[in-house]
């Protein structure tokens, strides 16, 4: 049986992580089906610092867990956040933050711009409460 589903663990993932439940956050690189099947709280942050993206990636999996979302992350240029960004109109470098929902015929909601104004749990949350209109992908 095949299950599209199935995450990849590294050797170091494998003792730490058992036992192994599906979790709610990730690199979108590495479960790109997830996007098909689920509503995505996603997060675009490709020109960010080391520290700057392993706090947001933590962000993300606390958030993630306390609301129940599956929230993924693009941290690195890629041909799926490119693919994403392009199909999103999302620009190309600035960081960006989306709520994908696929199975709702193509439905997306983008956070607003913060100029000046770094992302924080509060401002995440309040979008993922309140996502704003809603767009569709052609």
């Amino acid at each position: 049986m095949i299950n599209p589903q199935i995450e990849f663990l590294s050797p170091s993932q494998f003792v730490e992580e058992f036992p192994y439940r599906p979790k709610q956050y990730g690199c979108i690189e590495r479960v790109p089906e997830a996007i098909n099947h689920q509503k995505c709280l996603m997060v675009f942050f490709e020109n960010g610092d080391d520290e700057e993206q392993r706090e947001l990636k933590k962000l993300m999996n606390s958030i993630a867990e306390d609301h129940g979302v599956r929230a993924l992350w693009a941290m690195q240029p890629s041909e799926m956040s490119e693919t994403l960004r392009l199909i999103c109109q999302l620009g190309s470098s600035e960081p960006r933050v989306i709520l994908l929902d696929l199975p709702d015929n193509g439905a997306y909601y983008v956070m607003q711009d913060h100029e000046g104004e770094c992302l924080s749990r509060e401002s995440i949350v309040e979008f993922l409460q309140h996502p704003g209109g809603r767009r569709k992908l052609s």
